[in-house]
Formats: C-alpha cells, structure tokens, sequence
C-alpha cells in the first residue's frame, strides 16, 4: 500500500540520519581525549606507523593509538609544491639533528634532517618514488629473512600506491618511459604519478649517460635498476600537491571510531612486565621535558615506528640495548641486545658543480632568481597546476653499475675482497655484529661487479647540478644515548668514510661526471667544470669529497632484521628479540640499504608487517 511504503521510506531515511549521526558522533578529531588502554599503540607518525595504525584500524573490532612527537602540517606551500622542496629543511616540520664530528672527513658535523611532523619525512622530502633493485632484497634473504625477497614484497609495494599512468607524451618521449603495470598498484593510498613539467636539460642528460655507456631503465620500479630512469613521485595527478603519508593514512580515514591520533606527544619509554620473554604493556609519554609523564596501556602490542634515529634511541630509553652502555647510564636492562644502534648506514652524498650556460635551457635558478620567470609560474600552477612548479628540481637520476662507472674495471671489488672486514670498524663491537657486518661486507663485495647493480647515483640538478651518491655503504655507524633523558637527542655518528672503499666510490662516480661533460650531448648545454675544479688531482677530488659529502637522508639499519647471531635486534616478524610484542616497523630494520630512495620501500615494509599482524590474530 502507498501509505506503507511511505511509512516504510521514511523509517528508512530516519535510520539513515541516525547512522549518520552516529558516525559524526564517534568520529574522532585529532588529539581526542585519551583513553585508558588501546589494543595496540604505535610510536610516530612516520610513513611507517600511518601504514600500520591505518591497516590495523581496518577491523574495527580493535582499537589503535597512534602517538607522533611532532605537529600536525599547516600544508603550506613549502610542503605541498614540487617546485619548493627542500624549503622546509630546517623549520619547524625537522627535528633538525646533526652528527658528531665526522673524524673520517673533515672533522665537521652533519646536519641529518628528519621530519618532525604527522606524515614524517614524506612531509620534507624530495618525493622520488623508487624500490630499488631485486639484488637488493636478495640480500636481506642471505642475511636470514625468509619472506623478504623482491617477489615477497612486490605485493605491498603494490598495496601502498595508486599508480597514475600516462605521462604526458613529450615527456615518455624524452625519456623512454614505458610504464609497466604488473609492477604497480592502482588502489593504494599514496598518489603516484608523473609531474606535467620537466626541465628539458634531464634529456639532454639522458643522451649523453646513453653515450657513457649508461643504459636507460624504462620503468624504474621493476626491480632493475642500474640505469638511467626519470623517476615518479609521490604527487597527486589531479592537485599537483605533494601525497604525503598524512593525507594518504590519515585524513581520508579519521573518521574511523577506533583510531586515535595524537600529536605533539614524545614517548618517552616503554613499559613492561617482567617475564622470561618481556611484554610491553604500554608507553609512558609527556608533551616536553617539563610536562607530567603520563602512561596508556597496549592490550595487544606496541609498534615502534620512530625512525633510524628515534627508534633505537627509545629501546635503550627502555632498557632494551647493549647491557654495559646502559648500565652506564643506570638504566635498568631489560634485555642485553648488542645491535639496537649499531649498524647505522646511510647514502653519502656530494655535492658537484658544472653550471650550465646554454640560455636556451631554462632551469630551477630562474624560481629564485628571476622574479618574472617565477612570478608566472607560479600563477601557471595556481590557475591551471601546470608550469616549473609541479617538478621537482631533481627529476632524471641514474643508478650506475660499478662496471659501467669505471668502464669495466673491477679493481675495487678486488680492494674490497681483500679487506678484512673488521678493519674499518669500531674496536668495541660485540662478536655478533662483527659476524653480521662480515657477512654484509661479502655480499655488498659480490654488487660491486655486478653490472645490474646499482654502485652509485648521480642526481641531476637540472641547473649544472650533478650530485653523486654511494648506493653500497661499507661503512657503518652507530645511534647511542647522550643521556637518560628522553628530550636530549641522541648521539649519531655515521662514521662516513670510515671505510675507504666509500670515498673510492664516489671517486669513481666523480671521474664518471667528468666523462659525461665530454659527451656530444651534455656539451650541448656548454658546461662549466666548477666543483670540483678541472683537472683537480684524485687528492684534490677526496679532499672536496671530505668537505661535501652530506646525508641523503637515508639513515637505516640501526635496528636490524637479522638473526640475533648477527648483531640483529628484530625477527622476520619485525618481533624485537627478548620480547613478546614489541615490534620495530620503519627503515632501522633494514638490515642494507636498497639503492633507492627509501619512502616507497618503507610503505612496502608496513603493509608487509600489517599483514603478518592480520595473520597472527587469525591463528
């Protein structure tokens, strides 16, 4: 009857408005009220913990806290446009850290920027979007972890990302892109995509590394990589805006009534309850040195997400680390675990200069320091997200083998099976990590002549800019504590160039530059050798590396997947050693480094361990 259909609709559309109700109602806002205990609370607001806070809050039979020390981004054009990365390093969204004295260079600190902020580093990075090599991953298999191969984690790659295709054909013209799409995902939360604009110098420089011998690599997110490729990035196809870890984790799900969010909150420690195997039983946390320590409980487990640097530092806050190191420091130990700091590796990176004269060729420069080029391009992106400032200043790379670099020679992997592999090494390392390194140290000896691995990076400017980079660190470093207090930053020491086959490296890679400035291509552009100087002297050349050489803000490995027999600290579950269900969840659990930059392989390790947490409850 129509009455009862009338009837019958109106109930229905009243139980819709109640449900609707409802959702606003539980909805949570960011920094809700706290409450007493969570299933699972994850430490930092990084790629790594959104990931996992995100996928754990699917079932909504659990509940999720996510606490991250750092703010929540204004989303300032700083942190959004391409065309402005690297104006951000050094504010307020960087914990802005520095090293030690780098003894082994030339004695100076490092600045070691790392994003300080909900959506961590992806908020300040150079947004290239890369994986890295299936030799890479190949690695961590030969170093004890089962399950983590190319083919293993190919899937969650593919999980994290939303793959745009269809670069714009002048650009896949210039650049041979041909998009590969069994490697991709197409229904992942990070915007991955090609920009609109590209500085037409990267193909002359395309040309003239085919000319070097270097070869171009179509799609570098199938696994093979030593070549040249122009990279995507992490970039919203539609708003040109940077797709940070914030807004793809975060925002389109804060509506979910069991995921807490909160900001501005340092852990401090974490709590356990004594046992033959510790289990975490939740985080004591204040919002600075001088507030009130409060603590909220984990039902289920606690997830460390905090970085290279903050992670390890927050395990031996917690007693969990080098037994003597934290007796030192009467923090009481918990579990006796040599690894948690060491093995500290990062991507050296140099600085070389060869401006390039051809006004013909526009290039970054002319943002800063030409106000009419700048002022309509920037009205270009705000009218149409067109125009410079969708690109980011460094957009063609390559990925050259060590073969490929010194045309054929295998020298250094000679100068590198000869070492001993403790030489270059602190004195004072735990039996197990020296185990560990010596079995790194063969297998990064076995890429260096292997001419489908990458050995270095050169990162093109696109203004006569051609940084170089080492993609296979022997050198390794350490994160210790400066003091019990949880506000003092820790001490990071690098030890870049502690190993001599580092500084030979790059060596070779700036050899390589001075080759490619002679190709018919790259003269083209009328190149001026500046840094280092022509004819500079291969002491000449170390000396400007020992002045130059800066992070690529690649820190990793200073909680190590491998077998605590090692120097490891984590499982293949990411599981910390001596513990229940503590897990450790961003790059300190490589136990190498990819050559890559590291955002698309953090998202991978995230969704990869979500899962294994899904399985685990099923069990």
């Amino acid at each position: 009857m129509p009455g009862s259909h009338s009837h019958l609709l109106l109930l229905a559309l009243l139980f819709a408005l109640l449900s609707l109700l409802q959702d606003v109602v539980l909805a949570l806002p960011l920094n809700a009220p706290l409450l007493p205990s969570y299933d699972y609370i994850v430490v930092g607001g990084g790629p790594a913990g959104l990931t996992v806070a995100n996928r754990l809050s699917e079932d909504p039979s659990v509940t999720v806290l996510l606490l991250e020390a750092g703010p929540a981004s204004d989303n300032s054009p700083e942190t959004e446009l391409p065309g402005l990365i690297g104006d951000d390093i050094g504010g307020p969204y960087d914990w802005n850290l520095s090293t030690v004295p780098q003894i082994y260079l030339d004695g100076a600190p490092r600045s070691i920027p790392q994003g300080h902020v909900l959506g961590g580093g992806t908020i300040i990075n150079g947004m290239l979007w890369n994986r890295g090599g299936q030799g890479d991953y190949a690695d961590w298999v030969a170093l004890g972890n089962e399950g983590w191969s190319w083919d293993d984690l190919l899937p969650y790659f593919m999980r994290s990302e939303t793959f745009t295709p269809g670069a714009n054909a002048e650009l896949a013209a210039q650049f041979s892109i041909q998009e590969y799409a069994p490697v991709h995902g197409f229904s992942g939360p990070v915007n991955v995509s090609y920009p609109r604009y590209f500085w037409n110098s990267s193909a002359v420089l395309f040309s003239a590394l085919n000319e070097a011998g270097v070869p171009t690599a179509f799609d570098p997110n199938t696994g093979w990589v030593a070549g040249a490729s122009f990279l995507p990035l992490d970039l919203d196809p539609v708003t040109e805006e940077r797709s940070d870890a914030a807004k793809a984790y975060y925002f389109p799900y804060a509506g979910r009534s069991n995921l807490w969010v909160s900001t501005g909150l340092v852990v401090t420690q974490i709590l356990f309850q004594p046992a033959p195997n510790l289990v975490a039983t939740g985080v004591e946390f204040a919002a600075n040195a001088h507030s009130e320590r409060q603590s909220v409980s984990a039902n289920r487990e606690v997830i460390v997400a905090a970085g290279a640097l903050h992670s390890p530092q927050l395990l031996l806050l917690s007693g969990i680390g080098p037994a003597a190191a934290l007796q030192d420091l009467d923090i009481p130990v918990n579990t006796d675990l040599p690894g948690v700091g060491g093995n500290l590796q990062d991507h050296g990176r140099v600085w070389c200069w060869y401006p390039y004269t051809n006004a013909s060729f526009p290039n970054p420069t002319e943002l800063t320091n030409n106000i009419t080029f700048a002022t309509d391009a920037l009205t270009e992106y705000w009218e149409n997200r067109t125009g410079p400032y969708t690109a980011a200043a460094v957009d063609g790379v390559a990925f050259p083998s060590l073969p490929a670099l010194n045309n054929g020679s295998n020298a250094l992997s000679s100068t590198a099976s000869a070492q001993s592999t403790s030489q270059y090494l602190p004195s004072n390392l735990d039996s197990s990590m020296l185990a560990g390194y010596a079995a790194q140290h063969t297998l990064l000896t076995s890429a260096l002549s292997d001419s489908t691995r990458a050995v270095s990076e050169i990162l093109n400017g696109n203004d006569g800019v051609l940084s170089v980079a080492n993609m296979r660190p022997f050198s390794r470093g350490s994160v210790t504590l400066n003091s019990s207090d949880p506000f003092t930053p820790p001490i990071i020491d690098p030890r870049y160039g502690s190993n001599p086959l580092d500084i030979s490296i790059l060596q070779a890679a700036i050899a390589f530059n001075t080759r490619l400035l002679s190709t018919p291509s790259l003269s083209t552009l009328e190149p001026v050798q500046v840094y280092p100087q022509p004819g500079a002297t291969e002491a000449q050349v170390e000396t400007w590396i020992d002045t130059k050489l800066q992070t690529e803000y690649h820190p990793a490995g200073t909680c190590a997947m491998m077998p605590f027999e090692l120097g490891g600290v984590v499982s293949p579950e990411l599981l910390v050693y001596g513990t229940r269900n503590l897990r450790v969840v961003d790059s300190s659990v490589m136990p190498m480094l990819p050559a890559a930059h590291l955002q698309a392989v953090v998202y991978g390790v995230a969704e990869k361990v979500r899962s294994a947490l899904t399985e685990i409850l099923c069990l």
